[in-house]
């Protein structure tokens, strides 16, 4: 299991999920690092949803068209204004507005969490598409935090051909705030989703994957890397 970090950049940083699955939620809660629930922690969306909901201040968020049954997942709701879908939760259930209304209101630094307070975003991506969508995105959250002291973004890239950190070259925008984590394809090999019980790929296994790509996001950016 994942160690709790001490970090100034785990304490002086607040850390949201942008989704797109729970697993970034858990690595950041293995973490020490989630202390309060986000709008994003357990949902699906695209970047450019993201993007929507920001621009929006989530004016939309609980909207879907329609819903249907998910083998092993149970009922799942889609077809949302902003185009992402809820898994874990239902929008008619009663709270449930309140209860988002609360973790919108909460990123966007109107409550307990200020909004001057510097933030590491960390983004699961759902297709090699979203990468040209990434500037877009960082510029969203620019525009929603104007505030705060720092806005960082670690993207998480699954099924790559090679594992670790990339970033950007320095010449190009966004060098400074935007940092990439690939996981090894072999992550997946056993992965059958028609039958899970021969599957070799574990929520367990793959949400450390994750915990050791924010823990690296997190001494990279203390300056840990530089002074070694």
């Amino acid at each position: 299991p994942a160690t709790a970090l001490r970090s100034d950049c785990a304490v002086m940083r607040e850390w949201p999920s942008l989704g797109k699955r729970l697993l970034g939620y858990r690595a950041l809660q293995a973490l020490g690092l989630k202390k309060v629930a986000y709008p994003f922690d357990w949902v699906r969306c695209p970047a450019d949803g993201v993007v929507h909901c920001l621009d929006t201040r989530f004016e939309d968020f609980l909207t879907y068209s329609q819903s249907l049954q998910k083998q092993g997942v149970g009922q799942v709701f889609t077809g949302t204004r902003w185009g992402g879908s809820f898994w874990h939760h239902d929008p008619e259930k009663p709270g449930a507005a309140e209860d988002f209304t609360r973790r919108a209101e909460r990123l966007l630094g109107v409550r307990e969490v200020a909004a001057s307070k510097a933030r590491v975003f960390v983004r699961a991506v759902n297709s090699t598409r979203e990468i040209e969508a990434l500037p877009l995105l960082l510029d969203a959250l620019h525009r929603a935090f104007p505030e705060a002291a720092e806005i960082r973004l670690l993207v998480l890239a699954d099924l790559q051909t090679s594992s670790g950190p990339r970033r950007l070259a320095e010449r190009c925008a966004h060098s400074g705030s935007l940092l990439f984590y690939f996981l090894h394809e072999e992550m997946f090999a056993g992965m059958d989703p028609y039958v899970p019980a021969k599957s070799t790929w574990s929520m367990q296994r793959h949400s450390e994957a994750y915990a050791e790509a924010i823990a690296f996001a997190c001494a990279y950016w203390s300056g840990w890397e530089a002074a070694r």
